[in-house]
């Protein structure tokens, strides 16, 4: 008797994505895709702390996933810059960090 082979509905959120529509159909799910309507970011006061900081911070180093990620990360040092240029008798500065913006 042959097996019959059955699909079980998914959520994927975020944009239409043929990769992952091949790979979830693979494995025998049937994907239904939902983009993303509104990106909110948290902990912004944190992470412009830990920027600031630079390698004086508890972190080595940054690896960002997401294109999100890379955005709360320019956003965060667009600020900072922002901040410094309004208050140069503040001596705040970005330690020693080299940044790149895209």
């Amino acid at each position: 008797m042959a097996s019959i082979r059955t699909t079980s509905a998914v959520l994927v959120c975020k944009e239409y994505s043929d990769t992952y529509k091949i790979a979830l159909e693979a494995k025998g799910f049937q994907p239904y895709f939902i983009q993303v309507l509104a990106t909110h970011f948290v902990g912004v006061e944190r992470l412009q702390h830990i920027v600031r900081a630079g390698p004086e911070s508890a972190f080595s180093g940054v690896i960002v996933t997401s294109s999100r990620g890379a955005d709360a990360w320019t956003n965060v040092v667009h600020k900072i810059l922002e901040l410094d240029s309004d208050d140069m008798t503040s001596g705040a500065q970005l330690a020693g960090a080299s940044v790149l913006l895209f």
